[in-house]
């Protein structure tokens, strides 16, 4: 997992162009799914980036045991390595 604080990042350069760009989507045969329904719904094999607020990591993350609950619903999900 990485932690992305700076909007000068180019991780985040890439997601902004993304979002505002339809031809870029169609050139890298990308999309942007926005919200924890849709993400939820993406197919495994879609799944190449996932960014989360600082405020929606910390609403799940798990204070008692300590455990990122993020990071374990997502490997429970798609059962691999995915980018966060």
């Amino acid at each position: 997992m990485e932690i992305v604080s700076s909007t000068s990042n180019e991780k985040v350069k890439n997601l902004v162009a993304l979002m505002k760009k339809s031809k870029l989507r169609l050139k890298e045969g990308r999309y942007v799914a926005s919200g924890a329904r849709m993400v939820a719904e993406v197919p495994k094999t879609d799944l190449c980036r996932l960014f989360v607020s600082e405020s929606f990591y910390k609403k799940m993350s798990d204070k008692k045991s300590g455990e990122d609950r993020l990071y374990r619903e997502i490997k429970n999900r798609f059962n691999e390595n995915s980018y966060i």
